[in-house]
């Protein structure tokens, strides 16, 4: 089966009948769709209430076939469900993290952020379910757990953070990774064998790459970067890549047995 999210003000031709959420809420709501492997609608649902907007940034699926979408909320524009790691929104802009089963009925819903503009980009789930969600935020606060990899915001307007729950929507560990300019994580995978996978921008000079890194230093006005942090949250290795101009990774996977592929996008003409 095939997922696809994303964000829709068009209240018809969405969703299904029975769905999770068959109306459009507000002026505009995340939605998702499942098809199968020829093409058919099996259902689609909204996501999103009357009190602010709401929009899925991307997807992923576990070995039990439930559905995580991942996005960005405005205000109070999603359900969360009881017992949830964040019920609320303290600011006009968060991430949010939401589970759906196979048939469509959501299983938790959650808010993460904190005091500023947060947004959630990439998803990801390891073999046991866990699930791993990144992009970037302004908070101070509201982001790390206690002993993470990096407590605290960098410096700049932004870092990229990374954060995994269990499947049952706990968080586990949260943690910035970034430097004193601007960074963001676009693309988080899982490959196979105990590692997540981050990439993104930065424009930090310094913060992102391990002294064993591919590339130690940025070598244009912003890079690329990929990194690799344990299921436990520690960074085990982080590079920049980029040449002499504007570079960016945008994506990543694996072959689910350690190798790593990623792409992006560049302006540079030489590294």
């Amino acid at each position: 089966n095939i997922y696809i999210s994303g964000y829709t003000s068009i209240n018809y031709q969405i969703s299904t009948a029975h769905s999770y959420q068959d109306t459009l809420g507000g002026n505009g709501n995340a939605y998702l769709t499942k098809f199968n492997e020829r093409g058919d609608i099996i259902w689609g649902t909204y996501f999103g209430l009357n009190t602010g907007g709401s929009g899925a940034l991307n997807c992923a699926c576990d070995k039990e076939e439930n559905v995580y979408i991942t996005g960005i909320v405005d205000d109070t524009g999603i359900y969360t469900t009881p017992d949830c790691y964040k019920s609320s929104n303290g600011y006009g802009n968060h991430s949010f993290l939401a589970k759906l089963d196979s048939a469509c009925h959501l299983k938790w819903s959650t808010y993460f952020g904190g005091d500023s503009a947060d947004f959630a980009y990439g998803v990801t789930c390891d073999d046991s379910s866990n699930v791993y969600i990144t992009c970037l935020t302004n908070s101070a606060n509201g982001i790390a757990s206690p002993g993470a990899h990096q407590t605290s915001l960098g410096g700049g307007e932004s870092d990229a953070f990374l954060a995994k729950f269990t499947a049952t929507g706990a968080l586990q560990w949260s943690t910035y990774y970034g430097g004193t300019s601007v960074d963001a994580g676009n693309g988080v995978a899982f490959d196979g064998v105990g590692n997540i996978w981050l990439t993104g921008y930065t424009f930090s000079p310094s913060g992102i790459a391990t002294t064993d890194g591919y590339q130690v230093a940025g070598a244009g006005s912003s890079d690329g970067f990929i990194a690799r942090f344990s299921e436990a949250g520690e960074l085990s290795w982080g590079s920049y890549y980029g040449g002499n101009s504007t570079d960016e990774g945008t994506s990543i996977a694996t072959n689910g047995t350690g190798t790593i592929y990623f792409t992006g996008y560049t302006a540079s003409p030489h590294n």
